[in-house]
């Protein structure tokens, strides 16, 4: 692979995962405080416009995502990706939901990292 076409390549897991992760965070701070039992329960939260914002981003994840599919191997997109969205995930919950983040999931994102390395490099 090519420098250029790596980068570009880099940019798409990581747009991928900033959509998919980021969306994820909208949609788990819309739906954080409400008491969801029954299907009615959803369909005031379906009109908020955090949560269109949310399901956007997170279906533009989607799309990115079949791009992906399309140009790379997958047993290398898949491990690549989740890392990715596990990173961006957690990290957004900690920073925008403020919930907590322990020694081990800062051990586990070195391990993504160190995972995502491990299996890209040619």
């Amino acid at each position: 692979m090519h420098s250029m076409q790596k980068i570009s390549t880099a940019l798409l897991f990581l747009s991928y995962a900033l959509c998919s992760g980021g969306g994820l965070v909208i949609l788990k701070h819309v739906v954080s405080n409400r008491r969801i039992n029954h299907a009615n329960d959803v369909f005031p939260i379906l009109l908020s416009g955090r949560f269109l914002i949310g399901f956007l981003l997170y279906a533009c994840g989607f799309i990115l995502w079949m791009v992906i599919l399309s140009k790379c191997k997958l047993n290398v997109a898949f491990p690549t990706a989740m890392s990715l969205f596990f990173i961006v995930s957690s990290l957004g919950s900690y920073f925008f939901l403020r919930e907590s983040f322990s020694l081990q999931t800062i051990f586990g994102i070195l391990l993504c990292f160190l995972g995502i390395w491990l299996i890209t490099v040619e």
